[in-house]
């Protein structure tokens, strides 16, 4: 036997025993190849294990060690926080202390101020309602005065209406008896002056003078006499109280009573012509004139008759030249008449009271307070350890 255990080659063909002989060889190669990964896979994972254990040692060590830093972290963070609670108690407490003080003074001074103004209020209410009572009674004086005139300037109004029918009267009868005495004292000098056994005959150019006087005569008496009867629609009595009712019922009053003074007033007006033209006209009688300066004369004082006649028909077909009197509006009310008064206060209404002004030591709004603590932000924390990546 072979002292290494090696196979004895057979004795034989030399070929058959060159490929045993190789073949031997390689499975030896491949025993010491196998043998030699063995080794080397059991050497790398030994090493593998030691390199595993050495980290894992490590990591265990920097656990330990971020742990304890953390630990210290949190301790320190969480005195700071007791710390600051305990200092930012102490502030609310103060600050609640002050505001406590600020506002019972706030309240003192404010409800000073108030009373004060009560007090002025009172007394601006007292010397408003003297004043407005003054002033109520100078104006109940001032109407009751003016109620009087108003009485007065009435009852003369209405007088004077009454007695303008009178006065048209008068004013014809003026006219008349102006006339008729004219006449009069010119037939009487006539008569002296061309007596029936006189040398000059009595010319017939006197007799227009006293055509003329007579018209004046006749004229004034169709205006006294010659009446119609004539019926207006029209509220002679208006009735009610206040607004513009008197002025209504006076002004119909008057409407009524200058209608029959106004009533035929164009032959009052043309008796009044035909008496001054008559007047014009009476020398004529006396004086030595032309025929054809007598003629005229007569011929112009007709025409100035007649021409007055038609401008007399054409303002009546025109119609009044002042338009008919219209309601004027309402007048404003009399100025006070009591002059010299103080400007009184504005009146409290009922149930307001008046702005109170700003307050004299103190302001209007109370002291603000403190922030709230919600609003606070505590100290900040120490910044968080990041966790560290082992490295073999």
């Amino acid at each position: 036997m072979n002292p290494k255990n090696e196979p004895v080659p057979k004795p034989g063909n030399s070929d058959t025993d060159a490929g045993a002989e190789r073949k031997r060889e390689e499975d030896r190669q491949d025993t010491r190849l196998a043998v030699e990964n063995t080794r080397r896979d059991a050497e790398h994972k030994r090493e593998e294990d030691r390199q595993d254990t050495r980290l894992a040692v490590e990591n265990t060590r920097q656990d330990a060690e971020h742990k304890r830093v953390d630990d210290r972290e949190d301790t320190q963070l969480a005195l700071k926080q007791a710390r600051w609670d305990t200092d930012h108690k102490r502030d609310e407490d103060r600050e609640d202390t002050q505001l406590a003080l600020k506002q019972a003074r706030w309240d003192t001074d404010h409800k000073r101020d108030e009373d004060r103004e009560d007090a002025q209020l009172a007394i601006n209410n007292a010397r408003w309602d003297a004043e407005h009572a003054r002033d109520e009674d100078r104006k109940d004086t001032a109407i009751a005065v003016e109620w009087t005139l108003f009485e007065a300037a009435h009852a003369a109004y209405i007088t004077t209406a009454q007695n303008s029918l009178a006065s048209s009267l008068t004013r014809a009868n003026y006219v008349i008896t102006a006339a008729g005495s004219i006449v009069t004292l010119y037939t009487g000098l006539l008569a002296l002056q061309f007596s029936p056994g006189g040398k000059t005959p009595l010319p017939a150019r006197s007799i227009f003078p006293a055509l003329f006087l007579g018209g004046a005569v006749a004229f004034a008496t169709f205006y006294v006499a010659f009446l119609r009867p004539i019926r207006t629609a029209t509220e002679l009595l208006p009735s009610g109280l206040g607004g513009d009712i008197p002025q209504k019922r006076l002004l119909a009053y008057m409407d009524w009573c200058f209608a029959g003074v106004l009533a035929r007033a164009w032959s009052l007006r043309l008796a009044v012509i035909s008496l001054a033209l008559g007047l014009a006209l009476l020398p004529v009688g006396f004086v030595q004139l032309s025929t054809t300066a007598a003629t005229d004369l007569v011929v112009g004082a007709g025409a100035i008759l007649v021409a007055w006649i038609v401008g007399e028909v054409a303002v009546y077909i025109q119609g009044p030249l002042i338009k008919p009197r219209q309601p004027r509006p309402r007048q404003p009310a009399p100025p006070n008449l009591a002059t010299g008064l103080v400007a009184l206060p504005v009146a409290p209404q009922p149930g307001e009271y008046p702005p109170t002004p700003v307050p004299r030591s103190s302001s209007n709004d109370p002291p603000p307070g403190p922030m709230p603590v919600a609003a606070q932000d505590p100290p900040p924390g120490l910044a968080p350890v990041a966790p560290r990546d082992p490295s073999p």
